[in-house]
């Protein structure tokens, strides 16, 4: 008599732990950068990039660096009940993070845009309250989306089951593996996925236009729109790539797992560094050269302020007896 094994296909821990690692790390480095930005606000290299919009730029990739910890949750380490409910909350958090990241990207690049290139606002001051109205309208979408499809589509967890194949060393030992899947799922999931990825593909080819419309301006701060277009086409690379291979290994829930948070955190680190890096770059030659100017006149100002201190002195004197001249 065959004897049938059920086998759970859930993401192996050390790898789950090892990519909250990451996440970790990475959240670290957004934080680094968030007080920078915070610190450095009122420096003109800052201060002309939006520091609010870059503020949220950071909290998007923070999100999206605990989507990577909630996607690696799965019924090997919760209950049911709990698995579901962190089903709906990485849903909502990847695309709030994602609007959040790209959104206030796009926002500053359509002002570079409109204010630049775009004749008929030349003349039109667009502050940054104007791109935090962009971006919240964009995330109004994101909530208005995500509340219809909680509603009339809500997500609920299936149990799938897979027979495997016998092998001659199966059939010798009368053992039989029955793989067990377990996912979240509804009825029209394909349909809302196609929504979304419609909804947030609009966002990077428009973004991508925009900012290869402004590709040859050179407004010092002003003018991300080289590395928010890097940024952008380092995203669209890695989901052609993610996609297709994730398809493919989906049988498999660690190496889905491992590519395509790694694929996440690689973009969301790189966005980043390309944005804020030579920002830190700039500062920091900023510094350094007003503390070298500082040192060097050092003993010329001093030799200066004698001087100016002595002709001082005489002038006065000169005045003095002008004074009394006249008087007599």
């Amino acid at each position: 008599m065959t004897v049938t094994i059920t086998v759970p296909q859930v993401i192996p821990k050390s790898i789950v732990y090892a990519f909250s690692c990451l996440s970790g790390l990475a959240i670290a480095i957004s934080v680094v950068f968030l007080i920078f930005n915070i610190r450095n606000r009122k420096e003109k290299i800052v201060k002309m990039s939006s520091p609010n919009l870059n503020n949220v730029i950071i909290l998007g990739n923070i999100l999206v660096c605990v989507f990577v910890v909630f996607m690696g949750l799965d019924t090997g380490m919760v209950d049911t009940d709990t698995y579901l409910t962190i089903c709906k909350a990485k849903l909502w958090i990847l695309t709030i993070g994602f609007t959040l990241a790209f959104g206030s990207m796009f926002a500053k690049t359509w002002r570079v845009y409109s204010i630049l290139i775009h004749e008929k606002t030349k003349k039109k001051s667009i502050k940054d309250r104007h791109l935090g109205i962009t971006v919240a309208v964009m995330l109004v979408v994101d909530v208005a989306i995500l509340i219809v499809r909680e509603v009339v589509d809500p997500l609920n967890v299936r149990t799938t089951t897979i027979v495997q194949p016998q092998s001659d060393d199966d059939e010798v030992a009368l053992v039989r593996y029955l793989y067990l899947y377990v996912e979240s799922y509804s009825k029209m999931s394909g349909v809302w996925l196609a929504i979304l990825t419609a909804y947030k593909g609009l966002m990077l080819v428009f973004g991508s236009f925009l900012s290869w419309q402004t590709r040859n301006i050179t407004v010092t701060g002003l003018n991300d729109s080289k590395e928010i277009a890097l940024s952008i086409y380092n995203v669209v690379i890695c989901c052609a790539i993610t996609l297709p291979l994730s398809l493919l290994i989906q049988s498999d829930p660690g190496a889905s797992y491992a590519m395509t948070a790694g694929f996440i955190l690689f973009s969301t680190v790189i966005t980043l560094c390309m944005l804020f890096v030579p920002k830190v770059n700039a500062i920091i030659r900023k510094k350094n050269t007003v503390g070298s100017n500082a040192e060097k006149p050092e003993t010329a100002f001093k030799f200066n302020m004698s001087s100016a201190n002595t002709a001082s002195t005489n002038k006065t004197t000169e005045t003095k007896a002008s004074v009394s001249a006249v008087d007599g």
